[in-house]
């Protein structure tokens, strides 16, 4: 590793002891990560809210498909979609037809059965709580083949 004898000659160049360098080395290899970890842990938790920022509009949606991964504004509009989805009820290929082309395999192309495929219809929506990945809403469809549940899933 090339960190370490660059570590000891700065060391031995600012006249510490070896029991000095030992512990400077385990102060920063051990501690260091620790201290990013509790940073991490004490961020503020996500906003909860961000799913219901704005109204839904199939205009802007359908702009929309893939990004950008922040500030995407389908995020926003996701809770007014459930809304209107779990209250009109439509069918699959009215889904298709009002929010375009969907991201499901994409998501679960390989963790899904067909079955569980052919219930279900994912839309990416950015980044919307977790900031690292996209998030996405995911409709599904009971056996007659009207909307049954919508859920905001983080991946």
């Amino acid at each position: 590793m090339v960190v370490a004898p660059i570590y000891g000659r700065i060391a031995r160049a600012l006249g510490w002891t070896a029991f000095g360098v030992m512990l400077s080395g385990f102060l920063l290899l051990i501690l260091g990560p620790a201290f990013l970890m509790g940073i991490a842990l004490n961020s503020p938790p996500p906003d909860e809210n961000a799913w219901a920022t704005r109204s839904f509009d199939r205009a802007v949606w359908l702009v929309y498909p893939h990004g950008p991964m922040t500030d995407n504004p389908r995020g926003g509009m996701a809770e007014d979609l459930k809304r209107q989805l779990l209250q009109s009820r439509p069918t699959r290929d009215e889904v298709l037809v009002m929010l375009g082309a969907d991201d499901t395999l994409a998501f679960y192309g390989s963790e899904k059965t067909k079955e569980e495929l052919e219930h279900l219809l994912s839309y990416n929506v950015g980044a919307v709580i977790s900031l690292l990945d996209e998030d996405s809403v995911d409709i599904r469809f009971d056996e007659a083949g009207h909307v049954s549940d919508v859920e905001f899933v983080l991946h």
